[in-house]
C-alpha cells in the first residue's frame, strides 16, 4: 500500500510458498531470510576461496560476518525482510569482482555479476541502483562488448519489465526522489551518529562502513570497493534528498541499508588485509607444506 512501485520477487515468493503449502503462515516464510543469510556465508567462503585468502584471515573474516549479521538480524526482528536480497547480490558478485579482469574466465564472471545484478533490481528500490553500479562497474574492468551484452541482458529482463508495468500503471510514487538540499546535512549527520550509538542495532559495527574507500587501494578489491563506496554514497545522497524529515529518515532506514553492504565489506577488507600481509609472518599449520605455509 506505502510502496506499490515496489519489485515484486520477495512478495511473489511468499506468495508461490503459501500457494505450495495451501495456505499462509508467516514463520515457514521467514525461512527464506534463513536461506539468504546462508546464501551470504557460501558467496563469502567462495570469494576468499577463489583469492587464495590465507588462515588465520579468511576463517575470522566468514566468522566476523556470520555473527554481525545474524545478531543484527536478531535484534532488528529482519526475518521476512528484503534486505538480506541485495547484500546477497553484493556478496554473489564478489568472486567476479576479485578476480584480475583481464582473466578468460571473467566472461563467467561477467554472467555473475550480470545475473546478480538482475537479482537486486529484483529484491528492493535500493537494489535498482546497487545493480547499475555492479554492471558499470564490471564494464569498467572488462571494456569488451560481449561483456556489455553478458552484463546487461540479465538486468535488463528485470529492470525493464519492472519500469515498464510500474509507469504504465502510474504506480511510481513522488516522494521517491527529492530535491538535493545540502542543508540537510547537518540532520543527516545527527541521524548517523544516532544510529551508530544505537547499541541495540550494529553495536558501533556500523563504523566500518567508514574504511569502504579503503577497498580502493589494493588494485584485487578495486572493483568491489568502488561498488560499494557508490552505493554508500548513493544513500547519503537519499538522505540530503529526502522530502520527509531527514534525520527521521536516516534513522528508521540506515541500519537496515549498512546491511545490504556489511557482508561484502568485510570479506573485501579480509581479502586486502590476507594479501597485504607477508606469508613469513602467518602461522603454519600442521600438515602443510613448508613452502606454502598459506
Amino acid at each position: 500500500m506505502i510502496h506499490p512501485d515496489y519489485p515484486n520477487l520477495l512478495p511473489e515468493l511468499f506468495a508461490g510458498t503459501a500457494l505450495l503449502e495451501g495456505r499462509f503462515e508467516a514463520p515457514p516464510q521467514m525461512l527464506w531470510s534463513v536461506l539468504f543469510f546462508a546464501m551470504i556465508l557460501v558467496s563469502g567462503r567462495e570469494a576468499l576461496r577463489q583469492t587464495d585468502t590465507p588462515r588465520p584471515f579468511a576463517p575470522l573474516g566468514l566468522a566476523i560476518t556470520a555473527f554481525a549479521l545474524a545478531g543484527f538480524g536478531i535484534v532488528h526482528r529482519m526475518a521476512g525482510a528484503a534486505d538480506w536480497m541485495p547484500a546477497l547480490a553484493l556478496a554473489a558478485a564478489l568472486p567476479a569482482l576479485l578476480r584480475p579482469a583481464d582473466r578468460e574466465a571473467n566472461r563467467e564472471g561477467d554472467w555473475e555479476v550480470g545475473i546478480a545484478a538482475a537479482f537486486a533490481a529484483a529484491s528492493k528500490m535500493e537494489g535498482m541502483p546497487l545493480a547499475a553500479f555492479l554492471v558499470a562497474v564490471q564494464l569498467l574492468r572488462r571494456r569488451e562488448t560481449g561483456a556489455a551484452l553478458r552484463l546487461g541482458l540479465p538486468m535488463a529482463a528485470v529492470a525493464g519489465t519492472w519500469a515498464i508495468q510500474t509507469f504504465r500503471h502510474g504506480l511510481y510514487q513522488k516522494f521517491n526522489s527529492g530535491t538535493f538540499d545540502l542543508g540537510q546535512a547537518p540532520e543527516v549527520l545527527r541521524g548517523l551518529a544516532e544510529t551508530v550509538s544505537w547499541q541495540e542495532s550494529w553495536h558501533g559495527l556500523i563504523l566500518v562502513l567508514l574504511a569502504a574507500p579503503l577497498l580502493l587501494l589494493p588494485r584485487r578489491t578495486r572493483g568491489a570497493g568502488a561498488v560499494i563506496s557508490l552505493q554508500l554514497l548513493f544513500y547519503l545522497w537519499t538522505y540530503l534528498s529526502s522530502a520527509v524529515g531527514a534525520e527521521y529518515h536516516v534513522i528508521a532506514s540506515f541500519p537496515r541499508l549498512a546491511m545490504h553492504l556489511f557482508p561484502a565489506l568485510v570479506v573485501a577488507g579480509t581479502v586486502a588485509l590476507g594479501e597485504g600481509t607477508p606469508s613469513s609472518i602467518l602461522p603454519r599449520y600442521a600438515g602443510e607444506d613448508a613452502s606454502h605455509p598459506r
